[in-house]
């Protein structure tokens, strides 16, 4: 199935899915990133790597600085004042990615 939405009729969902102009721009933002992704869905290769990072170019498109690329620093995730997860070295993210896309 392909969604696909011109610029007006995605802004109408969106405002239909935010009747009372509420929602928080962050979230209004993730919205029109994602239907942005649905609409390039079909031409991706799940295989290439380029094809991945445009897909995380498009749906991280001004939530974040470096949208698009390997992160250059840590990650970690945290449930009050403890670590729960802690990411790989950003270092390896590309091998880790190459490896998994084989």
């Amino acid at each position: 199935m392909r969604l696909r939405l011109k610029p007006k009729a995605a802004e109408r969902w969106v405002q239909a899915m935010n009747p009372l102009g509420d929602a928080p721009p962050r979230e209004i933002l993730e919205v029109r990133n994602a239907l942005a992704a649905y609409d390039r869905f079909p031409s991706w290769r799940p295989e290439m790597e380029a094809d991945l990072l445009d897909a995380h170019c498009i749906l991280i498109a001004g939530l974040i600085d470096e949208a698009g690329v390997y992160r250059r620093g840590g990650v970690g995730v945290m449930a009050d004042d403890e670590v729960i997860h802690l990411a790989p070295p950003a270092a390896r993210v590309p091998g880790l990615t190459a490896e998994l896309l084989r």
